[in-house]
């Protein structure tokens, strides 16, 4: 049997570089593929081996799917589990505060009391699949 496997995506969110002026869709603009606001989400890297990460809309939206070995945990804001994706499925940690703030575009949500970076994990199934997709606010 071989020994688990964790990585920790810590550098999985895309670089968001301020850019110019850009002209708008309804303006007939034609690089607004990937343009929100003044901003333009960029995926640059993405290791280890097994991992994807893919921009799913204009809106910073990532779809994120792990097919290596072991556990692949995303770091929220705080520096604290906020996804697990493993072989059995994809959670969230309901302690992360990353999950309340990333269930608005604008990050207008009320945070809960139990929402506490730095306390032990409660995972909660999401799904029984091997991706997930949320609009990371960084």
């Amino acid at each position: 049997m071989q020994p688990s496997r964790r990585f920790a995506a810590l550098a999985l969110v895309p670089v968001a570089l301020a850019v110019g002026p850009r002209p708008a869709v309804a303006h007939g603009g034609s690089d607004h593929a990937n343009v929100t606001s003044d901003y333009r989400t960029r995926i640059v890297e993405v290791s280890p081996a097994g991992l994807d990460v893919q921009l799913v809309d204009s809106d910073g939206t990532l779809r994120l799917t792990w097919t290596g070995p072991g556990e692949l945990i995303v770091i929220g804001y705080e520096n604290e589990p906020y996804l697990r994706v493993d072989s059995s499925g994809t959670y969230q940690n309901t302690r992360s505060p990353a999950v309340y703030l990333n269930q608005d575009r604008f990050a207008n949500a009320d945070v809960p009391a139990t929402a506490d970076a730095s306390g032990e994990p409660v995972w909660e199934r999401l799904s029984n699949g091997n991706s997930i997709e949320w609009h990371d606010h960084r």
